[in-house]
């Protein structure tokens, strides 16, 4: 199965201006771009929660996607492999995934905070996940069903 939005055309600072939208809607509080040679490359936003107020950075990885889009050609010659495809695609994939997180918020099957507990930023601006990788804070075990 290909990637999802794989053949999109909608500009990916277009994209990132709609996930915008959907902060704001979902209540966010202040949202900031983070910009790199010209290229969105997270939108990081503050939202009240059920633990307080808290900075959210979600990144997007074109690099991956473009990884996915290569790979996928393989058996799909109609898929584009360019970086500008990967950037594009990245974005709608991000639009769609925060767009229904927000529906599960609005419905309350899950709080905000649930939702991006691992994009939340530390004081050293590092995201809950990339704090748990690099101090090894996973849990051990597992599901025993």
């Amino acid at each position: 199965m290909a990637l999802l939005n794989y053949t999109t055309t909608v500009d990916a600072i277009k994209t990132a201006a709609e996930i915008e939208v959907i902060l704001i809607r979902g209540g966010a509080k202040a949202i900031q771009k983070e910009i790199d040679n010209g290229k969105v490359i997270s939108i990081k936003f503050i939202v009240d929660s059920p633990i307080g107020t808290i900075p959210i950075e979600l990144p997007v990885q074109i690099a991956a996607v473009a990884e996915i889009l290569r790979k996928q050609k393989k058996n799909n010659p109609r898929i584009k492999t360019s970086l500008d495809q990967a950037e594009r695609t990245a974005w709608r994939c991000l639009k769609d995934w925060v767009e229904a997180q927000m529906a599960l918020i609005e419905i309350g099957m899950v709080s905000i905070d649930q939702v991006f507990l691992p994009y939340i930023v530390n004081r050293e601006g590092k995201t809950l996940y990339a704090y748990a990788k690099e101090h090894r804070l996973f849990l051990e075990g597992g599901y025993n069903g």
